[in-house]
Parts: structure tokens; C-alpha cells; sequence
């Protein structure tokens, strides 16, 4: 197998997968992050794969990190709305909003 041939069919899938987690409503730059940390993880891991192997390998590790991301972003937005809260001189105020927290509380995490 040619090297050419290998980074040709690595960018083609770099190009795919970063369209697959845009699609997914990510953002343009997490995807590339993401994108960049699998690539990362496949020098790291100091393998050749397989021509049919690569595109699986490299579709799980992407949702693997993406998982990761959002997990963590979520973690940070509760976080930060908890400190918010508790901190907050505005937290009687927000009765008025009700109908847009019953519209936000009604949107899953995805």
C-alpha cells in the first residue's frame, strides 16, 4: 500500500467526519478539535490500520471524544447556572421568565 494513498484516504476521512459532527450540530471548531485529538490518538497509538479498519476506528474514537466534550461542557454549564444561582440578586426576578425556562427545561441535552 502506497503512503500517498494512505494520507490521501486519512484526509478524505478527516474531511468526512468533520461534515458527520457539524451535521450532528457541532460547533465548526469543536469539530476540527475533535478531529485533531483522533488524529492525535492515531500517532499516539503507533498503527498502521488497514485501509477497511480506518473509518470504523476513526468514527469511534471521533464520537468517543465528542461524548467527552459535551459531557464536560455540561457539567461546566451546570456548574456555572448552580453558582449563578447562588449568587444571584436577579433569582427573584426570573419568576417573570417562567415561560421561557418551561420552554428550555423542555429541550433534551443533545
Amino acid at each position: 500500500m502506497k503512503i500517498d494513498y494512505y494520507e490521501q484516504l486519512l484526509l478524505d476521512i478527516a474531511h468526512e467526519l468533520t461534515g458527520f459532527l457539524i451535521n450532528h450540530r457541532i460547533q465548526r471548531q469543536d469539530a476540527e478539535d475533535i478531529i485533531q485529538d483522533v488524529f492525535i490518538r492515531l500517532i499516539q497509538a503507533d498503527i498502521m490500520l488497514p485501509p477497511e479498519k480506518l473509518r470504523p476506528w476513526l468514527y469511534r474514537v471521533a464520537l468517543s471524544r465528542f461524548y467527552d466534550l459535551y459531557r464536560r461542557q455540561k457539567k461546566y454549564r451546570d456548574i456555572l447556572l448552580a453558582q449563578y444561582a447562588q449568587y444571584s440578586e436577579i433569582a427573584p426576578s426570573m419568576t417573570k421568565n417562567e415561560l421561557l425556562q418551561q420552554a428550555l427545561d423542555k429541550l433534551d441535552d443533545y
